[in-house]
């Protein structure tokens, strides 16, 4: 009797943890996409941040050599997203409203020029 009260309690255990960390991935979104010049050429080491316009946090990811990034663990709330890299225009992506549970694709497209310059942008 014993042998089978370990065993359930463990499959009891087991089945909470799971729905736990199903439960805790569902109260966050992200942000997943990729980067491109006016031509369509990927862009890549392009710095994209993702700013809680509620509460002023940042969380920020770097485009692969594919020209993808994904910033995960995001509160559910409305963004700016914006894109730097070198020898390009800022790429600003305004009211971007995450929801939980939800993957948001965001593509941006970057234009040459001055970093300190900002293009607004919506995604593609």
């Amino acid at each position: 009797m014993p042998k089978l009260l370990k065993l359930l309690f463990v499959l009891v255990a087991t089945a909470a943890l799971a729905a736990s960390v199903s439960f805790a991935q569902m109260n966050v979104a992200e942000i997943v996409g990729v980067v491109t010049d006016p031509d369509g050429d990927i862009v890549v080491a392009v710095t994209v941040t993702a700013t809680n316009t509620a509460t002023g946090l940042e969380a920020s990811a770097v485009t692969s050599q594919a020209g993808e990034y994904r910033i995960p663990e995001l509160a559910p709330g409305v963004y700016i997203v914006s894109a730097v890299a070198q020898g390009f225009k800022q790429a600003i992506r305004l009211n971007l409203a995450l929801h939980a549970g939800e993957q948001t694709d965001v593509k941006l497209s970057m234009v040459v020029g001055e970093p300190g310059t900002g293009v607004r942008c919506r995604s593609l």
